[in-house]
């Protein structure tokens, strides 16, 4: 099953523009995931990050740690997929650069993803 990183805006840090994302834009990527896992993938939903946020009653996990925690799983994955106003986010685009640093390809559409996949 090919490891698929489901990129998208999440927060909105001092460098992005605009207000975060609402719990209705996070139901619509994590069902985004799911449109990836009905397909015959394995995605990484960074959206459901928010349960450890939920689970860290004294706050004690820096913001730090959710980008390297993400990162750590991107690296290993064999494409990513690239969901929302990507040129909004900074931590999007930083996403695309360690995908392409390392190799691994960027898709925007689910379609040229699936098909991607279908390939030996």
């Amino acid at each position: 099953m090919k490891r698929i990183y489901v990129a998208g805006p999440y927060s909105c840090e001092w460098r992005c523009p605009g207000p975060g994302v609402s719990l209705t834009d996070m139901r619509k990527r994590i069902e985004a995931c799911m449109r990836v896992l009905k397909l015959g993938m394995a995605p990484f939903c960074p959206w459901l990050d928010y349960l450890f946020v939920l689970m860290d009653h004294k706050n004690e996990l820096p913001e730090k740690w959710y980008y390297d925690y993400s990162n750590s799983f991107l690296v290993v994955c064999d494409a990513i997929w690239v969901i929302g106003k990507r040129k909004t986010s900074f931590g999007v685009q930083s996403e695309i650069d360690l995908a392409k640093k390392n190799g691994i390809p960027v898709f925007y559409n689910l379609d040229d993803l699936y098909e991607w996949r279908l390939e030996p």
